[in-house]
């Protein structure tokens, strides 16, 4: 049995000034600043959803292939091609994601002199933690889109076997054993992005919470 992780990773929250902001030039600027990534990030949660409904196919495809048997080729090869086509679909849809992701990377880079700006030491110690969580949030992201992308990779080759007329079994079933393991290292990695995320939007909640800006939780982007 093939395994298939679900692609749904935690997005960045957006936090919105409630009424007009009483905090100083510095704090307006990272506040704006990083308002602006979390903007630069939508395309990447518009990813989330599509990314694990094309699993689902694909995996539902894997699961007839393995019904059929050994005995119709034919059905075998066709059902291996769409497969295919969505193991393309996934990978468009993952460097959608990582494009909006780099943008992300870029605009935070842009914002990061601004911290330095700060005056208050508090509220500059809270920031410069965020900026820390973030700069190791990117990283790890980085390592699992690389993760993610290898077994989209395993799982292309699965089904060209497949499409082979003298196949073996041993050759199937070690395919399937590396792409288990490797959909397992995607999970770990899946894992430490979502907490970082998750720790990194507590972190940007405590250095608003440390200036005199005045602002209120947002929807998840």
């Amino acid at each position: 049995m093939k395994c298939v992780g679900r692609y749904i990773i935690i997005g960045m929250a957006a936090l919105s000034l409630a009424a007009c902001a009483e905090g100083s030039s510095p704090e307006l600027e990272v506040y704006n600043g990083l308002e602006k990534v979390v903007a630069q990030e939508k395309q990447f949660a518009d990813q989330q959803k599509p990314l694990a409904d094309l699993e689902q196919q694909e995996n539902a495809i894997y699961d007839q292939i393995i019904q059929l048997g050994i005995k119709d080729k034919k059905k075998i090869k066709n059902k291996a091609q769409k497969a295919q086509q969505l193991l393309n679909e996934r990978e468009s849809k993952l460097q959608k994601e990582e494009k909006s992701i780099n943008a992300s990377q870029k605009q935070f880079e842009a914002t990061e002199p601004k911290i330095q700006k700060l005056e208050d030491g508090k509220a500059k110690d809270e920031a410069l933690e965020l900026s820390s969580l973030m700069k190791k949030r990117y990283k790890a992201y980085q390592s699992l889109h690389d993760a993610y992308l290898h077994s989209i990779e395993l799982d292309r080759q699965l089904y060209t076997l497949f499409e082979k007329d003298n196949v073996k079994l041993e050759n199937l079933e070690t395919q399937i054993a590396s792409i288990n393991a490797t959909y397992k290292e995607v999970e770990k990695k899946k894992e430490t992005f979502n907490t970082l995320t998750a720790d990194y939007n507590k972190a940007k909640e405590d250095f608003y919470n440390k200036t005199k800006l005045k602002v209120e939780n947002g929807e998840d982007k």
